[in-house]
């Protein structure tokens, strides 16, 4: 299944999810980035229900990291991996996630278990127009892949920031 986030409001962090057929699946609302310093997002559903909520994490030491919590209170904390094939790890909530090189070529991959779940790449011009072509091989974990892209979207942002504000 191939999806699409596409960021809609640089102030807020605002993006739309959609599927192939260019119909909107899910809704990600963020708080003003002036009101929330962790770049607080709710991911939503069609119906307006919010299954993940994601933050950076407030303190770190060294490296950026974000919270992701499931609709049902399930805390997951992706964070920066020191190493060459593998950039995020996910652990909490009994989830086996990575974000690493895509094995097959050009882009980076999602691992759930060793086994690669989804690819993405990123698309536009990395300030305004965020865009992420992802391509999911299981259509139950769509929702979660969403997430784990946005995650890594508001790291690398939190990492710009830290970096233009020296």
């Amino acid at each position: 299944m191939h999806i699409t986030i596409q960021n809609t409001n640089l102030v807020r962090g605002n993006s739309i999810v959609k599927n192939e057929a260019e119909e909107d699946i899910y809704f990600v609302k963020g708080k003003l980035k002036i009101f929330s310093p962790t770049r607080k997002k709710f991911i939503n559903d069609a119906q307006g229900n919010t299954i993940y909520t994601i933050r950076n994490k407030w303190f770190r030491f060294l490296f950026n990291s974000a919270i992701i919590k499931d609709s049902q209170g399930n805390k997951m904390k992706l964070k920066t991996k020191m190493s060459f094939k593998t950039f995020y790890t996910l652990t909490g909530a009994g989830y086996n996630y990575t974000v690493g090189k895509n094995p097959d070529g050009y882009g980076v991959a999602i691992f759930k278990d060793e086994q690669v779940i989804a690819t993405f790449n990123k698309y536009g011009s990395g300030f305004v127009n965020d865009r992420y072509n992802v391509d999911c091989a299981n259509e139950k974990d769509v929702a979660m892949v969403a997430a784990i892209v946005i995650a890594v979207d508001n790291i690398s942002d939190k990492n710009k920031k830290d970096i233009y504000s020296n």
